[in-house]
């Protein structure tokens, strides 16, 4: 009931269907950003790691060796 008046089930239904329909698009659009962000942090990382012109050590590990784990992992966001 909104001012007074009773609402039609059509009347009701079809409110409601537009206030899911409001929040999926926002939530869906919160999720590209978040997406977006993700991807540019994964770029600067792996630059970040190619500027260090890391020396290998027998027996370490290089962050560059790992690169394949974050390759792995890769950005969340679809590459076009």
């Amino acid at each position: 009931m909104r001012g007074g008046k009773l609402l039609q089930p059509e009347q009701f239904l079809a409110r409601r269907n537009q206030r899911t329909r409001g929040r999926t698009e926002a939530d869906a659009a919160a999720s590209l950003y978040r997406f977006g962000a993700t991807t540019a942090y994964y770029e600067i990382v792996l630059d970040r790691i190619r500027s260090l012109n890391e020396i290998s050590v027998l027996g370490y590990e290089t962050l560059s060796s790992l690169r394949g784990a974050l390759v792995f992992l890769g950005p969340c966001a679809p590459r076009p």
